[in-house]
């Protein structure tokens, strides 16, 4: 399973039914709480359970206020690790949403 098939597979779970690719998930969620301005380390310290992080072209589900669940090529599978350590390895812009 890749990062966008998990996320589509959660959400199912919860009766939404949500596009495939995470370019088009990104879209459908459109209530954008957070936004880092470039690519850089910054924490942001409000992530609730069930929010969704993007960077292009990968997404996460964000578990509590200090963890993550993410299929990625990095680790080759399905792996729940701490936000910080995720943002820090993938160093990207990153946009997290609340359902």
């Amino acid at each position: 399973i890749d990062c966008s098939g998990l996320l589509q597979l959660g959400t199912k779970f919860s009766g939404l039914n949500i596009p495939r690719d995470t370019h088009d998930q990104e879209k459908y969620f459109k209530n954008t709480i957070f936004e880092s301005k470039s690519d850089n380390l910054k924490i942001f310290s409000d992530f609730k359970k069930g929010d969704i992080i993007f960077w292009k072209g990968h997404v996460a589900i964000i578990i509590n206020k200090n963890k993550l669940i993410h299929a990625n090529a990095h680790h080759m599978k399905v792996k729940i690790e701490t936000i910080a350590s995720a943002l820090k390895r993938i160093n990207q812009k990153y946009i997290v949403k609340r359902i």
